[in-house]
């Protein structure tokens, strides 16, 4: 299904909405060698506001494995 509002699309795809860091930029930190939610953080700056997104970064590194 297409979504057709371009701004709900973007947020769909953010990893870290306080942030606004994308699903993508925390994809290539991964495999550019983060593999640790704090690494994450210092190279993306997600998962260092309010925490929220810390299990979904988590559960990006663990599925990286």
């Amino acid at each position: 299904m297409e979504i057709a509002y371009p701004i709900l699309k973007k947020i769909l795809a953010l990893a870290c909405s306080c942030k606004m860091i994308s699903m993508d930029t925390i994809v290539d930190a991964i495999n550019d060698g983060s593999d640790t939610v704090e690494k994450l953080g210092a190279l993306t700056g997600a998962g260092t506001d309010c925490g929220n997104c810390k299990v979904l970064l988590q559960n990006m590194i663990d599925t990286n494995r």
